[in-house]
């Protein structure tokens, strides 16, 4: 299983499949545009979807207690399952829990694009780059946090490497 995630993750949809758990409708995931539905045209055609994406987010909705670890949100269509380092960047990790943290979509977004970032401790670090200085919302929601540890998962804890690729790799300073 820890060798090799995505393959534990088929492996363990095709098993639940075929025990009657699940259909195989169950397996696809939907986006997270949902919202927009009503005000969009539809077309049909190919989607690509990420295999394996629910497992990842239903693990991490379980260690972090179905919380934002940053800000304690409990809303859980606000959460994402956040990658540390990016779904495109590392293959082999895509479905490692220990790849991930819980996040509301406010923070996923600031983590994603470098805005904030964790230390090895895991406390947050918020980039100071001067366009986020003047910005009150910024600095009431994501700013505030600066310094302050994360409420740490009851199992797979991030891994080091990881953060240390988030940090010198997608993070502001």
């Amino acid at each position: 299983m820890h060798s090799n995630w995505e393959t534990f993750v088929e492996e363990a949809a095709l098993a639940r499949r075929d025990l009657g758990l699940m259909s195989d409708s169950q397996t696809t995931t939907t986006t997270e545009d949902e919202d927009l539905e009503d005000q969009v045209p539809e077309r049909q055609g190919v989607a690509t979807q990420r295999v394996g994406q629910t497992f990842f987010r239903d693990t991490l909705l379980s260690a972090y207690n179905y919380k934002c670890c940053i800000s304690g949100l409990a809303v859980e269509p606000l959460l994402v399952a956040s990658h540390i380092k990016p779904w495109k960047d590392d293959t082999k990790n895509r479905l490692n829990p220990r790849n991930g943290l819980l996040l509301s979509v406010l923070h996923d977004k600031a983590f994603d694009r470098g805005l904030i970032t964790l230390d090895d401790n895991l406390v947050v670090r918020v980039s100071n780059t001067s366009l986020l200085r003047n910005d009150v919302f910024f600095s009431q929601t994501v700013a505030v946090y600066d310094g302050q540890a994360i409420s740490p998962p009851e199992k797979f804890t991030p891994h080091p490497d990881f953060l240390a690729y988030h940090r010198e790799n997608i993070f502001l300073g």
